[in-house]
């Protein structure tokens, strides 16, 4: 219920400033996000589809700014283990514009680093 909580997304994702519910399976969204030095604002939208109750969703993203876009797609997954829940995810992600310039090195740096703090943030909230 945590991943697809509005709330729970916001305090989550990293460079968050807006996320709301447009309808039952699309957010739109505001993010801040610097890469060495290449910052913007990005809007666009989170669209969830494939839905299994309890079990996985795919994700898709899009979001455009003055310094480029972001593209991506994703699929999490969940399974009961125990007492536990084990999230596993796949994602893929496109940039383009200056953004894009920093090159995919880093890029790749920061998008783990990104991912590991949204996961980050979701666990301490589910496990409160």
């Amino acid at each position: 219920a945590a991943l697809i909580d509005p709330k729970v997304l916001e305090k989550c994702t990293p460079g968050c400033k807006e996320l709301e519910l447009t309808d039952e399976s699309t957010f739109k969204v505001v993010m801040e996000l610097g890469v060495a030095g290449v910052k913007g604002v990005y809007r666009g939208e989170i669209k969830l589809s494939d839905i299994v109750s309890q079990s996985s969703y795919k994700a898709t993203i899009s979001g455009e700014g003055l310094l480029g876009f972001i593209k991506g797609e994703g699929t999490i997954s969940l399974e009961s283990v125990g007492d536990n829940t084990k999230l596993s995810y796949v994602l893929d992600f496109h940039v383009g514009g200056k953004l894009a310039g920093v090159g995919q090195r880093v890029m790749g740096g920061v998008a783990k680093m990104m991912v590991g703090k949204f996961f980050g943030s979701l666990e301490k909230i589910v496990q409160t």
